[in-house]
């Protein structure tokens, strides 16, 4: 009996639209996350001080972040964060043109791991 109900939890959690994301990155070995509700169209990071909408969600990738640079603006800035929902594989760069560009990326495996909740809106 336990183990069907013990089966029938893990498979509700699969199936959830409400998840974490516990990530390792691929260079450091370093521990980081994301909170992903998928009903609500938002994810967080970390400490979740601030949530996002999600930019999209397709059969192949949860896209967190994809953004170009403002036409016409002196400070060009991109981005892109995505996971592989097949593989777990998580990519994420941003870009910063001016008088200088800097290039900051992230690459990691996530694992599907229990919701641990959203921040309440405080207002």
């Amino acid at each position: 009996m336990l183990a069907v109900v013990s089966a029938a939890v893990i498979a509700a959690q699969a199936l959830s639209p409400q998840f974490d994301l516990a990530c390792r990155d691929a260079r450091t070995g370093a521990a980081y996350g994301f909170r992903i509700d998928l009903d609500g169209n938002r994810w967080c990071e970390g400490d979740c001080a601030q949530t996002r909408p999600i930019a999209s969600v397709t059969a192949d990738r949860y896209t967190l972040f994809s953004f170009r640079p403002e036409p016409g603006s002196r400070l060009r800035t991109s981005g892109l964060s995505f996971i592989d929902r097949q593989t777990g594989e998580h990519r994420e760069s941003r870009v910063v043109e001016g008088n200088i560009v800097q290039v900051e990326g992230r690459e990691g495996i996530c694992q599907r791991a229990p919701f641990s909740g959203m921040p309440e809106p405080r207002l």
